[in-house]
Order: C-alpha cells, then structure tokens, then sequence
C-alpha cells in the first residue's frame, strides 16, 4: 500500500521537472564603433551598471569591437564603454526583461586632443592643483589600472615571473647579497599592496607585531579606492630626460596628512595616451634618515586583447643600524624586492609578449670521470632558480633575465660537494652566453681538497659545520678517529667549511666536532665500495659516492 502511494508521487515530480522551461539569462550584445572613421574598435572593455552606478559585469571587446554581456538578473542598466584614447561613453538606462536579449551599438569618441597639448602649470598650494587637465589625465589611467585589477581576476594568461629580493651596499651600486626565483602565475597580481583602508588608517610605513618595520607600495587597488583620493591631491607635471614624450598625473599627501605615506607620478604616454609606469617615494617616514632613495615603481602593460599587465615592479626600502648614546638610525645599505614578468602566454599557450633584454644560457655538461657528455643533469645558476636539463648529448639552454656576474652548476657538481667546480659567467641583457661544465677528475678533485695529500685510494669527507641558525661556524675543530691514537683533524675556515683527507675504506670511522661553545653528536662514517654510509641517531644512511669523496654536513647545538 505504501509503495502503492510513492510510485506515482515519483513520476509526477519527474514530469514536472521534464516540462519545466530552461531558464535563460539576460544578454546584452552589440558592436564599438569609432565616431568619426566608422571603423570597428576593439580592445576596450564593456560594462554594465545598475541605477545605483555599480558595477555589475565586465567584459573585454573583441578585436573588431563586438561583445556579448551577459546580465546577473532583470533589472535596469546602463551600458559603459571603457578604451584608452577615447571618451568614456554611457548609454541611456534600459530595462531587461527575464530571458531577454538586448542589441547596443556604442558609438564611441576619441579624445578632442593629445594628452602633449595638455598645458602644465607651475607647483602651487595641494587644494589648488586640480583643474579640467587633471581630470582628463586621471581618467585615462584610471582605465589601465581598472583593467590591470580586473585582468588579475580572471585566467586570461600564464605569467612567468621573475621576482628577486637583494642587498645593495649604501652607495646602491654593488650587490651584497641576492636571491632569486622564477614561478608561474595565472590569476593574481604579483605583486599586492595591503587594503586601501588599512594604509589610510596606519600609513604605508610602520612597525608590525614582530618589530620589524613594514614598507608598503600602492597597487592598482589602492591607486583606485576613494581612500587614495581623500587622501592625496593631484596635478599634471611634464616628463623630461628619460620620460620625454611622456606627461605624468603628480600626486602627494594632503596638507594636512601626518601619517607616512607616498608621493609620486602616474606616467602616461602623450601619443597614446597608455599609463605607462607608477614611481613613488615614501614620505614623513618614523626614523630619522633621508627618504631620497626610498621608494619604487610599478610598470603597466596592455595585452593585444585589451587586457593589461603589471610586467615590472619594485620596492626599494633602507637597512638600518642604530648606533651612538642616542641610538640614532643610520643607512647602511638598501633592500630591494621586486620582479618582472619574464612572459605571457594565452591559455592555450601563444606567447603574447616576452620582457626585453632575455640573456640566452647555453652549453654542456662533461664528466671527466665517465669520459663523456652526462645527459638528464640539472644546470642551475646558484642563488637562483633558473634550471635546465641537460639532453643525450649534455646539451642545455635556458633564457633568463640576469645582469652581472654569476656561478653555474650542475646536480653532478653539487653531489660531490665540490665547489671549485663552479663556473662563473658575465651576463649582460641581451647577449647569448656559452659555458662548459666540466666534472673534474678523481684527482683534480683530491688535489684542490687535499694538495698535502698524495693521491692514491685515499678516501675524503669533506663539508660545513653549522649552528642551528643555519650559520657556518668558524674556528671549529674536526676530528676523524678510526683507532686509539689514529686520527684526522681540520679547523673550520670563516664559513665553517672543513676538509679530511687521507681516509680509511672499509673501517669505521667516528667524526665529531670540537667547539667551547658549542657540543656536537658523534656520527659514524663507513665507506664500503663506492657507498658511504652516516649513521647519526636517526639511524643510518647511504650515500653513493663513486668519486670517494663525500660531502657532509655537521650541526651543532649550544650548551645547555
């Protein structure tokens, strides 16, 4: 009986799902079209807008102007059309029925002049430095910076990029110390500033939780909140020397701002009317140093489908040391972050733009041992993650965006623990550069580990000493014993490197590190053919050393 009930309920609701109507969604479609020449114009964007004027969808205009907008709901809007080098141009509001779709042809404007014919006014006081040119300027980049911020949202391309953090000397031109990797990046800027309401409350320059001071660069985000311009002022400025051609959009704190903050200029091209770049400076920073050579810049991009970029970026921030009865601050070098965005492709992998100036890696890798080419090996520069493998014949290649002197290695190299093996190459943008790895010899390899030692079958550990901060610890002794009175010894150098030579094969052998601060775990070490087996605490472990050399590294640990 029970089931009597059910079966038809079942097929009822079923019937009445099979006769329902498929929903349809409002379409709003049509094509740009130049005012003037009647031609066709892409590469801008289309938005709808509610009553209230916000935004609801964007969406990019195919090349020869036509797009296809899709409404959230019925309602009334307004149409937008968005392009560099033309006037913004609204439609009157419309209503959009449910399922319903909608032809709109926009008939847009170009600008009625150059942004070179833009007169430039002399600096006078912030609340007098906006007039009719200001707001010209401001809307043409405001277009890029709105596409740049909606172009990070969507998947429109694959972005590689290079980012770099550095230590530069206080006169900014030598590099103390870099480091460098390459990722890839489909969906999001790569690089973000914090939230605009945040940097309005606080500044863009204060000191975190940890203590440490935290620098902050505006992005197209915050260049478009309303904060930014509640809190700075606006005028237009002239390029010059290396800007020529170009006519910038000046900004600067309001007078009565008293937070650190940024000043700076959007740089727009004067023929094209494209933003160009964003250079800023920091200001009324809570130290007591120049603020000359802080600060930054951003670099904008337009895609050939009207989409843009952020293809450059960089922040520049000091390295301070307190010193004196005052502890008064004082610069003893800079910090810089930043990247480039090495190339973009298409999700279907066209290649759409590539950064100028790519520097060409090529050569081989030689195992002088094997007496041949290696093949299926890793060549890297060091302090970077730029990497290449080599094929059947030890060739590789790679393209990387490198200005300077830098070290090549291979896996092979790094297995034996053997860094005068490195070569060193002079990059310069542009240029294609060759390089030969070779694996040296068993013998050349003892006589630059161990010159005092003749070769024979004499075996070598070799290696670093470390503290647990991962620092090389200098003036450490380390001692190989093997049996009563018998043993090896080295001091290790300014980075904690060592050296014992003239080893045993097939004995034993207890490695241990002497220190007055420092205490160390004894380990065990057996070669046995062409293996050499650590045994710590952990347990043992095999390494495959058919050079009888073996690179390892000791840790030690401060007394309690």
């Amino acid at each position: 009986m029970r089931q009597a009930v059910f079966l038809p309920f079942m097929i009822a609701l079923v019937g009445s799902i099979g006769l329902a109507a498929p929903v349809r969604s409002q379409i709003v479609e049509g094509q740009v079209t130049d005012s003037i020449s009647g031609v066709h114009v892409g590469g801008g964007f289309i938005v709808l807008v509610d009553v209230t004027g916000r935004e609801q969808v964007r969406v990019l205009t195919a090349m020869d102007g036509t797009f296809y907008l899709p409404a959230p709901r019925p309602g009334t809007y307004r149409l937008r059309s968005e392009r560099i080098a033309y006037r913004v141009w609204e439609s009157p509001d419309f209503t959009l029925t449910g399922g319903q779709s909608r032809t709109i042809d926009p008939i847009i404007n170009s600008l009625p002049r150059r942004l070179a014919s833009i007169e430039v006014t002399g600096e006078t006081e912030c609340k007098e430095r906006k007039g009719p040119d200001t707001g010209l300027l401001w809307e043409e980049a405001e277009k890029a910076l709105v596409a740049a911020s909606w172009s990070s949202q969507q998947q429109l391309y694959v972005h590689r990029v290079h980012n770099y953090e550095r230590e530069l000397d206080r006169s900014r031109n030598n590099v103390e110390a870099e480091k460098i990797d390459v990722r890839v990046l489909s969906t999001e800027l790569p690089f973000i500033s914090r939230h605009p309401v945040e940097l309005e409350r606080e500044g863009y320059v204060f000191r975190g939780q940890d203590g440490n001071m935290e620098w902050w660069a505006p992005d197209a985000n915050v260049l478009l909140d309303p904060s930014f311009h509640r809190t700075h002022c606006f005028w237009a400025v002239r390029g010059e020397d290396e800007r020529t051609g170009m006519i910038g959009l000046a900004f600067e704190p309001a007078p009565d701002r008293e937070l650190p903050d940024v000043e700076g200029t959007l740089w727009l091209d004067e023929a094209s009317s494209e933003l160009r770049e964003i250079e800023f400076r920091f200001t009324d920073i809570p130290l007591r140093i120049s603020t000359n050579n802080l600060g930054g810049f951003a670099k904008f991009l337009p895609m050939p489908s009207g989409a843009w970029i952020l293809n450059a970026w960089q922040v520049r921030m000091p390295i301070v040391r307190w010193r004196g009865f005052g502890r008064r601050p004082r610069i003893i070098g800079y910090s810089e972050v930043g990247g480039h965005v090495l190339e973009a492709r298409t999700l279907e992998g066209e290649k759409v733009y590539e950064v100028p100036g790519l520097v060409t890696l090529r050569g081989t890798v030689y195992d002088s041992m094997l007496g041949g080419p290696i093949a299926n090996d890793a060549v890297s520069v060091v302090n970077t993650e730029y990497a290449s493998i080599t094929d059947s014949a030890g060739r590789f290649e790679m393209r990387v965006l490198l200005n300077g002197s830098y070290q090549l290695t291979t896996s092979r190299l790094n297995w034996l623990g053997y860094l005068p093996g490195r070569v060193s190459r002079e990059f310069t943008p542009g240029d294609t550069v060759d390089a030969e790895l070779v694996i040296p010899s068993l013998e050349t390899v003892h006589l630059n580990l161990c010159p005092k030692t003749p070769f024979a079958t004499n075996l070598v550990v070799h290696g670093e000493v470390r503290t647990p901060q991962g620092n090389g610890l200098e003036n450490a002794e380390v001692v190989a014993r093997w049996e009563p009175g018998v043993e090896r010894k080295d001091r290790t150098d300014a980075a904690g490197r060592y050296e014992l030579c003239d080893l045993p094969n097939d004995v034993a052998i207890t490695v241990d590190v002497r220190h007055r601060l420092m205490d160390h775990d004894p380990i065990a070490i057996r070669f046995v053919g062409r293996d050499v087996i650590v045994e710590t605490a952990a347990g043992p472990t095999s390494y495959y050393v058919p050079s009888r050399v073996a690179a390892i590294g000791l840790e030690v640990r401060g007394r309690n």
